[in-house]
């Protein structure tokens, strides 16, 4: 059962990148980088109402949002601001340098939600080899990066 939802999130870490240069090349027919992310996160949205309305689901109720810790309403500032800079960095490192220096981001930081359990996460210690994995990221962050200078 979890290879399935490895196999799920794998998938969609795989269209991230697609994602990004969508969203780029969408910023080239726009006057600002915020109107290219305005328009991905309006998108999205109109796809979960129209699978929310399909599937019956009712919206949250009042109550419902006002028992949740106030930190956890504002993940959406969190995916604009990561299709924000996305889009804009995309065209300037590539998908390669990009996904990396994404992937080398998220890593460290689910290594300190792990660490100390925050964000909802149990806490999960970081143990040497998950710092050696870290390292050895890290490492080929660093060589990606320089094999992608002057091309």
């Amino acid at each position: 059962m979890k290879w399935g939802y490895i196999l799920a999130v794998m998938v969609v870490g795989a269209l991230q990148p697609v994602q990004a240069g969508m969203n780029a090349h969408l910023k080239k027919h726009l006057d600002h980088p915020l109107q290219s992310a305005m328009v991905n996160m309006w998108v999205g949205a109109l796809l979960i109402v129209g699978v929310l309305l399909v599937r019956q689901v009712p919206p949250p109720t009042l109550a419902a949002l006002r028992a949740a810790p106030t930190w956890s309403l504002f993940g959406g500032v969190i995916g604009a601001t990561l299709v924000t800079t996305m889009l804009i960095a995309a065209p300037k490192l590539g998908a390669l340098l990009l996904v990396a220096s994404f992937l080398t981001g998220q890593l460290t930081s689910s290594a300190v939600l792990d660490q100390f359990g925050l964000a909802g996460y149990d806490a999960r210690p970081v143990n040497p080899g998950r710092l050696v994995g870290l390292a050895l990221l890290a490492g080929g962050l660093v060589l990606i990066e320089r094999s992608s200078r002057g091309g």
